[in-house]
């Protein structure tokens, strides 16, 4: 199947700047993390907005509109503000990880918002 990655919607595939490799996988962790929070309902809102299985194209790539972009943009702020109100409940055994890998969706979110362009999720091949 290849490397999961979020693109920009019409992106060249050499532009680094418009792609983040395992941002799905981010996605999920940050689901993950409001789960472990205490927050079941942040989990289950995130993964409803990720999981949308109407979204996929015949290939199983996902298209996220900019309205999506939008959502999952605040999911993922709302679990690094979490993340860093309560360090205490993760950093310990995880160093920064948990943090930096939602803080960099987070970002790359906000670009694509800045750029007014959809996001795909799909893989490498």
């Amino acid at each position: 199947m290849g490397t999961p990655k979020l693109s920009f919607r019409g992106c060249r595939a050499d532009d680094e700047d418009a792609i983040l490799p395992h941002g799905g996988e981010y996605i999920r962790l940050a689901a993950e993390l409001a789960d472990s929070l205490g927050r079941a309902d942040l989990a289950a809102e995130i993964r409803d907005t990720f999981g949308d299985p109407a979204n996929r194209d015949e290939v199983g790539d996902t298209r996220f509109s900019l309205a999506r972009v939008a959502a999952l943009h605040r999911l993922m702020t709302t679990v690094a503000a979490l993340l860093r109100a309560a360090p205490e409940t993760w950093a310990e055994p995880l160093g920064d990880y948990p943090l930096s890998r939602v803080e960099v969706v987070a970002d790359y979110l906000q670009r694509a918002l800045d750029h007014g362009v959809e996001v795909d999720y799909g893989y490498y091949t």
